[in-house]
C-alpha cells in the first residue's frame, strides 16, 4: 500500500492467481483490483467448499465469499439485482450501514487540489455507478 508499484504488482499477482487457481470457474468472472465478482451455477455449499479449498492452499490471499440473498448481492459500491428473467442484472447505488455521511468542509485548510479531487471522484463514481 502506498508504493507507486502497488497497483501494478497487485494486478500481475491477481492475474496469475486467477489463471493458476480459479481455472474451475467456467462462468463469468469480473475483477476490480483484488475484489472478484463471479457468476456461477453453484449453490451456497458448493461455493463455501470451493472457497475453503482455495484457502487451504498456501497463499498470501485468503478468500471470503458472499452469496446472493433474495436475488441481490452487494459488490463494492453497488447492489446487483438479478431480475426475474435471470438474464438481466440491475445495478443500484449501495452505501454501507456504517457510512458516516461526512464530507470534507470546503473551507477547511486542505489544499484546493484535494478538495477538487474529492468532488471529481465522487461525481465520477456516481455517474459510473448509475449509468
Amino acid at each position: 500500500m502506498g508504493n507507486v508499484l502497488s497497483p501494478l504488482l497487485a494486478d500481475i499477482y491477481m492475474d496469475g492467481f486467477i489463471n493458476d487457481r480459479l481455472y474451475l470457474i467456467k462462468e463469468k468472472l469480473y475483477r476490480y483490483v483484488d475484489d472478484l465478482f463471479i457468476v456461477a451455477k453453484m449453490n451456497y455449499n458448493e461455493v463455501k467448499d470451493y472457497v475453503d479449498q482455495l484457502n487451504s492452499k498456501r497463499s498470501n490471499i485468503k478468500f471470503t465469499h458472499e452469496y446472493e440473498k433474495f436475488g441481490q448481492l452487494n459488490f463494492l459500491d453497488t447492489t446487483i439485482i438479478r431480475k426475474q428473467d435471470k438474464d438481466n442484472l440491475e445495478i443500484r447505488w449501495f452505501r454501507k450501514e456504517t457510512a458516516s455521511d461526512r464530507l470534507l468542509h470546503y473551507e477547511s485548510n486542505h489544499h484546493n487540489s484535494i478538495k477538487l479531487n474529492i468532488i471529481k471522484n465522487m461525481t465520477k463514481k456516481i455517474i459510473n455507478t448509475t449509468i
